[in-house]
């Protein structure tokens, strides 16, 4: 009936951190999560219906600056996380192997 179709859809980012914090702290973090990744995304679909990135196309320092500020808080972020980590064991591991 199924045949497998159901698990050969690719999880994203999203899906994968609802999994481990559903694992970790139970089906309620779990569900915060998922609904934090489907509120961005519902974000994303109303600023683009909206006209974002026709205002973007008339104001070309405008969407530099955005993407410089999207950028810069994404380096934060992975700072801030990389930082909170318990232990940096995998991040070694992985950069010793060669391919």
């Amino acid at each position: 009936m199924y045949n497998g179709n159901i698990f050969a859809l690719p999880l994203g980012p999203a899906g994968l951190e609802s999994i481990k914090q559903t694992l970790k702290k139970g089906i309620k973090e779990g569900i915060k999560v998922a609904l934090g990744a489907i509120s961005a995304d519902a974000l994303d679909l109303v600023l683009i219906n909206v006209g974002l990135f026709s205002l973007f196309n008339d104001n070309k320092r405008l969407e530099a600056m955005f993407f410089i500020i999207c950028g810069l808080l994404i380096i934060v972020f992975a700072i801030l996380d990389l930082k909170k980590a318990p232990n940096n064991n995998f991040i070694k591991n992985m950069s010793q192997r060669h391919f």
